[in-house]
């Protein structure tokens, strides 16, 4: 285990739902064209886009306060 959290890395762990929420509702940049695949597999890959939308812009966040 590595040391614990500082307070702004806490900000950033916690706004990783809302931020997820964020980009799977408002699905910008390609996330909604992920739809479009068959079945279950546009609703995964909605979810993933979304999710990588926001591992980027809660690393830049990150990167920015250290």
């Amino acid at each position: 285990h590595g040391p614990a959290p500082s307070h702004p890395e806490k900000s950033v762990l916690k706004a990783q739902i809302p931020v997820f929420r964020f980009f799977d509702i408002v699905k910008p940049l390609g996330v909604r064209r992920m739809e479009r695949f068959r079945g279950g597999v546009g609703i995964m890959m909605d979810d993933i886009l979304a999710g990588v939308y926001s591992a980027i812009l809660l690393g830049i966040v990150r990167l920015s306060i250290e």
